[in-house]
C-alpha cells in the first residue's frame, strides 16, 4: 500500500452513538482530516484502525458554554 493502511474517521463517542464519516489512507492523513472536521463542526471525533481494530486518536471540540463577564 503506497499510501498506508486504511483508517476510519468517526464522529460521536467510541462506545455510543458513533457515526462513520469516511475512510482515509495513512494515520497522519486521518488525524489531519479529523482535526479539520473538528474545526468545521465542533464535537467528538475519533480515528479507528481497520487493521488492528483499535482507536488511534481522539479529538473533542465540544463547546460547553460561553461565560461572559458581567456588566459593572
Amino acid at each position: 500500500m503506497l499510501d498506508g493502511p486504511r483508517f476510519e474517521v468517526y464522529s460521536g463517542t467510541i462506545d455510543k452513538d458513533a457515526r462513520w464519516i469516511e475512510a482515509v489512507r495513512g494515520l497522519a492523513n486521518a488525524r489531519d482530516r479529523m482535526e479539520a472536521l473538528a474545526k468545521e463542526t465542533p464535537g467528538k471525533y475519533f480515528v479507528f484502525s481497520t487493521l488492528t481494530y483499535a482507536v488511534m486518536a481522539t479529538k473533542d471540540t465540544t463547546v460547553v458554554g460561553i461565560t461572559r463577564p458581567s456588566a459593572p
